[in-house]
């Protein structure tokens, strides 16, 4: 058997082997490597069904990478880099929020909306490329709601302006031997939390009733308050807020995701109640909501408002356009990122990024 037999077993050999694995698993070839085979099939006189055959290839590859260097801008195929690559610093700047904010509910459409509030372009995906992130996620079953009764659920769930719809419920909080109730009032369209109210034990309706008469002299009356039927929310509740000219809505039985914009806050209060330390006396628990409402209104970006905190939206402020920085571009940014906490809590964590081109 003669060398060149030898070589052509050999070589077909790594074919075999590589036709076995999948498109999206086998190796990629390098730019010298996909350089060195352009250069093999012009000195060959290969067409392009022959050098991909021979390469296990697909055909319209090797037709790409003909048109990159026949194109201006070969850097693709020689190994440049590419236009739209983020700068270092940015990438760093995404890094460095990951170190300083590793609580798991800072993930990466907090990275984004935080740097986009900063003025560096860039999106969720963008973060969870860089972070080397890609965990996948089972899809959510989509819940079909049952209209409530006298009520229009899409005038309710998605209100157009603020004073619109607000929501009210309540969670039970248990410090030591100690049991107690937090209440929360949240506006449905800014996400604006306008009450946040500590009470031993379980509140009563006359409660609820001068809750709600607090947030609506501060605020002004909406048009719906959506409860769940609570035993707080029943007549006399009833009642009491049709008086002030609010329309009382009760979310149908077994559906909670129709008051879910409150209940999906309280999921954000309890992950801050993992390590905060309350105090046991309903005065310095007051004060520590307090900290946690400015917090929640004035320093965390919120995904449903596309990064805007609920106190911006209120005010109907809007973010400066944010600007892209690239590796190719000539000019390099310097960002500092830092984390300041909110009124003496580490806990409140606030992010401070400052750019300097």
């Amino acid at each position: 058997m003669t060398n060149e037999e030898l070589l052509r077993r050999e070589l077909e050999i790594f074919r075999k082997q590589r036709r076995s694995a999948k498109p999206h698993k086998r190796p990629t070839f390098s730019p010298e490597q996909r350089w060195a085979i352009l250069q093999l099939m012009r000195l060959r006189g290969w067409s392009v069904q022959t050098t991909a055959d021979r390469f296990v290839l697909h055909p319209n590859t090797i037709r790409l990478w003909l048109k990159a260097v026949h194109s201006e801008s070969p850097g693709r195929l020689l190994g440049g880099v590419p236009w739209n690559r983020i700068d270092d610093a940015v990438r760093h700047a995404v890094h460095e929020l990951r170190a300083l904010f590793s609580e798991p509910e800072f993930g990466r459409r907090s990275i984004a909306f935080h740097l986009i509030r900063a003025g560096i372009q860039i999106s969720p995906r963008t973060a969870q490329r860089v972070l080397r992130e890609q965990k996948p996620r089972r899809p959510r079953r989509r819940v079909t709601l049952r209209t409530a009764i006298g009520a229009n659920p899409q005038a309710i769930l998605n209100p157009a302006h603020l004073n619109q719809t607000w929501h009210l419920d309540l969670t039970t909080v248990q410090v030591l031997w100690l049991r107690y109730s937090v209440t929360a009032v949240l506006d449905g369209c800014t996400r604006g939390l306008l009450r946040l109210k500590v009470f031993r034990g379980a509140p009563n309706t006359e409660d609820m009733i001068r809750l709600v008469g607090e947030a609506v002299t501060k605020h002004g009356p909406p048009g719906f308050l959506v409860t769940d039927h609570g035993c707080q929310f029943q007549k006399a509740f009833h009642a009491a807020v049709i008086a002030l000219g609010i329309r009382h809505v009760r979310a149908p039985v077994r559906k909670p995701c129709f008051n879910g914009k409150v209940e999906r806050f309280f999921r954000t209060f309890r992950l801050w109640l993992r390590t905060a330390l309350l105090p046991i006396g309903i005065a310095g628990m007051q004060r520590r909501l307090d900290d946690f409402c400015n917090w929640y209104n004035h320093q965390r970006p919120h995904q449903a408002l596309g990064g805007l905190t609920p106190g911006e939206a209120w005010a109907g402020e809007a973010l400066p356009g944010p600007i892209s920085f690239r590796t190719v571009d000539p000019y390099k940014p310097t960002i500092t990122v830092e984390r300041v906490p909110c009124r003496g809590d580490p806990r409140l964590a606030v992010v401070r990024i400052r750019v300097a081109a």
